[in-house]
């Protein structure tokens, strides 16, 4: 299962992602405070350091209330792996046609991937807010801000805007590295 997912990725060097020489775009406007999970699209660069293995490549996730599409891409723009969530639960397709089903996504991104996607918390954090309902802790570095929740230091060294908003982030948690630079952001209506 991971095996081609890790070969596609592994067989690329682990891109620095703080050498983007463009600022990623913001089109939209950003959601007032009382829409708690506003719908938006990213993408950018995705880079995952987990048990002594490096991957990287692209991803793009769409992002509409409890329904979100992911895709994990090659540095070269080739489909890995396209995630589905609603609320019937979350579907993990492969480039090969392997399909998988889980009722949670950190579950299955485990199983399948090797590693935990956070899908459920990310859908906030990459906004720079903590998620609803779980205690959490924030701290300001400097010019970057940090965010601890549910066992994850999420740091944000850049932001963009206006709206302001993350261009990069790097989620940590024991033996799980991801981070994230933001190439495009979309709120939609």
């Amino acid at each position: 299962m991971r095996t081609a997912l890790c070969a596609s990725l592994c067989g690329l060097a682990l891109l620095g992602l703080g050498g983007c020489a463009t600022a990623p775009g913001v089109a939209g406007t950003l959601p007032g405070a009382a829409d708690t999970d506003p719908a938006f699209a990213v993408s950018g660069r995705i880079a995952v350091r987990y048990d002594g293995r490096a991957d990287s490549g692209n991803f793009s996730w769409r992002h509409v209330r409890a329904d979100d599409n992911l895709t994990l891409e090659t540095p070269l723009g080739q489909t890995l792996a396209q995630l589905r969530r609603d609320a019937a639960g979350v579907q993990l397709e492969l480039a090969d046609g392997r399909r998988y089903q889980s009722p949670a996504v950190e579950v299955l991104s485990s199983e399948v991937l090797g590693w935990e996607l956070p899908l459920s918390g990310l859908q906030y954090w990459i906004r720079g807010v903590p998620q609803p309902g779980f205690a959490s802790e924030s701290a300001v570095r400097g010019e970057s801000y940090a965010l601890t929740q549910r066992g994850w230091q999420i740091d944000y060294p850049e932001f963009t805007g206006p709206p302001a908003v993350p261009a990069r982030m790097v989620l940590k948690r024991q033996g799980l590295e991801i981070r994230l630079a933001i190439h495009q952001w979309n709120f939609q209506p």
